[in-house]
């Protein structure tokens, strides 16, 4: 979940660089009616989004019964200390901060897609 299109694209590249199927987000109302209603393997989210802030949708996600363990990764542009804290104890299980490597983000999503299957998270 980005609210910024180009981002939202290359993230989606990354996924498709790594084989796994990608569906985004634009909004967090968006976000959680697909969310509340299917199951993920992965999830990235933006830390400044309209509506509420990624933390706080965060928070939601983790409330959904489908996503109450889902890798969860913050991918931002302020990639404070603060930020990091806040993911974390928001429910985030990573973060990484813009720009970054298409090629490392494909690969930062399979090893949690991964670890998510195999139940250590």
């Amino acid at each position: 979940m980005d609210d910024e299109e180009g981002a939202r694209k290359i993230i989606m590249a990354a996924m498709r660089l790594g084989n796994l199927k990608s569906v985004a987000a634009d909004t967090p109302t968006t976000a959680l009616a697909a969310l509340g209603v299917q199951g993920f393997d992965l999830i990235f989210l933006d830390v400044g989004l309209p509506e509420m802030t990624g933390f706080e949708l965060c928070s939601k996600v983790r409330m959904l019964p489908l996503h109450e363990k889902t890798p969860i990764v913050f991918i931002t542009g302020m990639a404070t200390f603060q930020n990091r804290v806040q993911s974390s104890l928001s429910g985030g299980n990573d973060f990484v901060g813009k720009p970054f490597n298409i090629s490392e983000l494909g690969l930062k999503a399979l090893i949690w897609v991964f670890r998510g299957q195999l139940g250590q998270i």
